[in-house]
């Protein structure tokens, strides 16, 4: 399960256009659930909420999708991609204390599981489990595209590209400063010509006369 969840959380070779295929398909599945939901929530105001929830969810995500679609400004896509975040979180929380409170009625039940709601938790329990799984799969998938588009959007990297601060010359080490002054002398040192004794002058003088 942890390596699914990091596999949707992942943002590496993402492109928009998987982001819009998998954001279509999350689309109809709530959509799907909202009309489920809808059907068993003439009684119960709670189902009712959750059912109005994931519709919520739907028109949300169909905004994210056609921002996607017509490629809008980076702002844009953070502002819906945020309020998609804020809905589904709402949403996962609702439809927990659902079944929380459906739990907690069958245990109240008789004072305790009855035999048909014996054989039936088995089941709720799993659907409970694959709905919220989903959910939070969603959600991770949400944030991994708020992710990419701090990081991979044509706006974000020419922003990042346009904050790169010039690089600073380097400051030298004294070490390094001592070993260009002495090259620097050294260079600059200028040779003087070593003068012959006066008396090996002289005698040379009269040598030659």
């Amino acid at each position: 399960m942890m390596k699914i969840f990091q596999a949707v959380r992942t943002v590496d070779n993402q492109t928009e256009d998987r982001y819009f295929t998998r954001f279509m398909c999350y689309l109809v599945y709530d959509v799907a659930l909202g009309v489920l939901f809808a059907l068993v929530a003439l009684t119960d105001y709670l189902t009712a909420l959750v059912s109005a929830m994931y519709c919520v969810d739907a028109l949300c995500l169909f905004w994210l999708t056609s921002c996607v679609k017509t490629q809008a400004d980076l702002p844009a896509l953070k502002r819906v991609t945020y309020l998609n975040l804020a809905t589904n979180t709402v949403t996962l929380l609702a439809y927990v204390a659902l079944r929380l409170r459906f739990l907690l009625a069958s245990l109240d039940e008789g004072g305790g599981l009855g035999p048909f709601t014996s054989l039936r938790m088995p089941a709720t329990l799993l659907g409970f489990a694959f709905i919220a799984g989903s959910k939070v799969v969603k959600l991770l998938a949400i944030d991994s595209f708020r992710t990419w588009l701090g990081i991979h959007h044509p706006a974000a990297r020419q922003g990042f590209l346009v904050s790169l601060p010039e690089e600073a010359p380097r400051a030298l080490s004294p070490v390094s400063e001592a070993r260009i002054g002495a090259d620097e002398a050294a260079r600059s040192r200028v040779s003087v010509p070593i003068s012959e004794p006066a008396f090996l002058t002289s005698v040379t003088e009269q040598q030659v006369v």
